[in-house]
């Protein structure tokens, strides 16, 4: 997995969560989108807990919203935009910070419904008043694309660091 962002916020993370993540978040992701990324059309969920099973087989009921957006590419192959979904998941929480998973699949790209862009957050309190955030990411194939994977990879992981810079 590669480490996309590992930066201190002054708050702490259950301030962080109340600030950017809640369900009508003051600073809510679908703002940033809309307003910073200049995404159209966001359509989102609130967090409702939904069926779960991990990589395991183990089942669960958690915490998870899912959004779509139209988004501008910057890729040199495709279209210009594209239709984008994105499913978060709660994780895990604990007294001192949460885990998050945040996956995106862009269909309507050239070998889109091969692979999923997989955002992992951490974010855990750092001292008083602070908390660190680390989020990873990785590219999940759903089918062989043999020649282009290792583009695809370096493709999720350049447009994914750029968009949380």
């Amino acid at each position: 997995l590669d480490i996309i962002v590992n930066t201190t916020f002054p708050v702490s993370a259950s301030e962080f969560w109340s600030i950017f993540l809640r369900d009508n978040a003051p600073f809510s992701l679908a703002r940033y989108h809309c307003l910073v990324i200049c995404d159209d059309d966001m359509q989102h969920t609130l967090w409702r807990s939904e069926r779960y099973v991990d990589g395991e087989g183990r089942e669960e009921h958690i915490p998870t919203r899912r959004m779509s957006f139209m988004s501008q590419l910057k890729q040199r192959l495709g279209p210009s935009s594209a239709l984008v979904y994105k499913t978060q998941r709660l994780t895990g929480k604990f007294p001192d910070g949460f885990w998050m998973e945040d996956s995106t699949v862009i269909p309507h790209v050239p070998y889109g419904s091969s692979f999923t862009a997989v955002a992992l957050w951490n974010v855990k309190d750092d001292g008083p008043g602070a908390c660190r955030v680390v989020i990873r990411c990785k590219t999940i194939f759903q089918r062989p694309v043999w020649v282009a994977a290792g583009m695809i990879r370096r493709m999720v992981r350049s447009s994914t660091q750029e968009w949380y810079e």
